[in-house]
This record gives structure tokens, sequence and C-alpha cells, in this order.
């Protein structure tokens, strides 16, 4: 006989700590730090965070692992999202 193996599929996946350099169309740079389950939900975590702080409009997010006074000097970004044409008003992901 076959053993059975129980998975939980219901169990969600752990939060991370991320932190974010943001920037304006002013080229001001605002950081800030989340708990998320994902890149992207930490993605419009931060895009909520730099709207409160009223920032209009973001020229670029950057976003590391964990929270940024533990980031080193050379960590890079794990995503970075930039707008290229202001007409458009589209961050583009790289």
């Amino acid at each position: 006989m076959a053993k059975i193996i129980q998975i939980d599929f219901r169990a969600q996946q752990k939060k991370r700590a991320y932190s974010a350099d943001v920037y304006s169309h002013d080229r001001k740079k605002y950081r800030f730090e989340v708990d998320a389950r994902s890149i992207n939900e930490a993605y419009y975590e931060f895009i909520g965070k730099a709207m409160a702080q009223g920032i209009a409009v973001i020229r670029c997010i950057a976003i590391y692992l964990g929270w940024s006074c533990q980031r080193s000097p050379y960590q890079t970004p794990v995503k970075v999202w930039q707008q290229y044409d202001p007409a458009v008003g589209s961050l583009t992901e790289f």
C-alpha cells in the first residue's frame, strides 16, 4: 500500500518584509516599508502609501527584500517599475 501524505493547500504564504525607494516626478526620494505575501501585493501597498503622502506622479519604484535599515549599500532591487513617458502615465516593469 502507498503512504498518504497530507498537504494543507489552504495555508497562506508567509508575509515577508519589503522596502521600496519611490521617486516622484520632481525627483524626490521616499522610502517605505511593508509586510506582504508577494512582491505584487507589496507594489500596490507602496502605491497606496505614496498616494497617502501626496505623491501624484510616480517616476520610479525600486523594491528590495527586507527592511531598509538592514539593506546593504550594494543590494540590488528585486523589481523596478519606471515611467518613461509621463503622457502615458503607466509604469513599466523591469
